[in-house]
């Protein structure tokens, strides 16, 4: 089976109309095919389909008809290949069955592109970014960035802090200090990224609703830990071996190696660093690419990540692989500073697909309107979720 003739399954699929021929070829190729020509084709096909549109997301009654396929074959998948890279190929299958449908491949109603029919969502969109970003400096100033010109904006005892972007903080000193001279930033909740170049240089990007204190006066030579006292950071590191860098957070101890990592650290959500390159060590514990350290309580386990879903937020869009609705709406939450209230029991099945950040709330809803599982409501900032009925 090719790659067109993969992607004539799959809209078959998502229509109903696969004969029991062409399931047989499916679970034959599905069966046969090594790991690496299997997970080489969907990453060309998604990637060739990602630049046309985004993606929506799927309902287990498609990603179920997909699973019915594979199951013959299952047994034989997993003698070729670890049962994680199972899961995630089966969960690359349906991604790209959202792409499919979400082009208008098929006609399927549950993805259809139009409004669900007795939606009564309120047209009040809630914008992204719009909160201001909030600097602390070591002596005393409270800095609106987002009313600070370009330039410096701030100088104490030869540490100089230049807007030299929108959104960006550059530091650099230009005296040796005994002593570490501390500020503190805070993006709030429907808040802009912003990125941090230390004055080691090392470059810090701060997600929404995320509160990090630095030293003004880091360099080569010295490098006071950061505290990550809320919200979601990723990290690109110059590694000094005589000057390691560390993080600390309410539930990790992050001392970097060289690397560049994701660190979550919301009070509602497990603490978790995962690597991207390089290495890393959270509470004693080594971290390789492609690993997540993940902190619940006193206990830390090392998992499986998905990397490109994790940083997802660093290029502007969510990305969701399974996560169930509430997990969901705590990140639109933080994002568009919106209260989630929840009416009556709501679905628990998982949600897969990749949307905009830049899109207004209303958008965002619409499309996970689109699964006929979950319904909105929304009032000023209060978002009202509901089974669909």
């Amino acid at each position: 089976m090719d790659e067109q003739q993969l992607r004539e399954y799959l809209q078959k699929l998502a229509e109903d109309k696969v004969t029991e021929a062409e399931r047989a070829l499916f679970r034959e190729w599905a069966a046969k095919c090594s790991p690496e020509d299997y997970e080489r084709m969907l990453e060309a096909w998604e990637a060739s389909l990602n630049t046309q549109r985004d993606l929506a997301p799927v309902s287990n009654q498609l990603l179920e008809r997909i699973a019915a396929s594979l199951d013959e074959a299952d047994g034989k998948i997993k003698t070729l290949q670890p049962e994680q890279n199972s899961r995630r190929i089966w969960q690359r299958i349906a991604v790209a069955a959202s792409v499919l449908v979400v082009l208008g491949l098929g006609y399927y109603a549950l993805l259809s592109n139009r409004t669900p029919k007795g939606s009564n969502m309120v047209a009040v969109d809630v914008k992204p970014g719009t909160g201001a970003a909030i600097l602390k400096t070591g002596g005393g100033r409270h800095i609106v960035l987002d009313s600070a010109s370009k330039g410096l904006i701030a100088s104490d005892a030869g540490n100089n802090i230049n807007k030299s972007a929108d959104q960006q903080l550059t530091y650099s000193s230009s005296a040796q200090q005994a002593e570490p001279v501390y500020d503190t930033i805070q993006v709030p909740a429907g808040g802009k990224p912003y990125t941090l170049i230390l004055g080691d240089g090392s470059r810090i990007m701060l997600n929404a609703a995320t509160t990090l204190r630095f030293a003004e006066n880091m360099s080569d030579r010295s490098r006071p830990p950061l505290e990550l006292i809320a919200g979601e950071i990723y990290a690109e590191i110059r590694h000094h071996a005589d000057a390691p860098l560390t993080i600390n957070t309410a539930k990790q101890v992050i001392e970097d190696l060289g690397t560049s990592f994701n660190v979550s650290a919301y009070p509602d959500e497990e603490n978790s660093t995962t690597l991207e390159e390089g290495s890393v060590r959270v509470n004693d514990k080594l971290l390789v690419p492609g690993k997540a350290a993940v902190s619940a309580g006193s206990t830390t386990t090392i998992r499986e990540a998905d990397v490109e879903q994790i940083l997802a937020w660093t290029k502007g869009y969510f990305r969701f692989n399974g996560e169930d609705i509430q997990t969901i709406m705590r990140q639109l939450a933080r994002w568009y500073n919106i209260e989630v209230v929840y009416e009556g029991k709501v679905t628990t099945e998982g949600f897969y697909g990749k949307i905009s950040r830049s899109k207004n709330i209303s958008e965002v809803l619409k499309m996970l309107e689109k699964t006929k599982s979950v319904h909105f409501k929304i009032e000023g900032r209060r978002v009202t979720v509901s089974s669909k009925s």
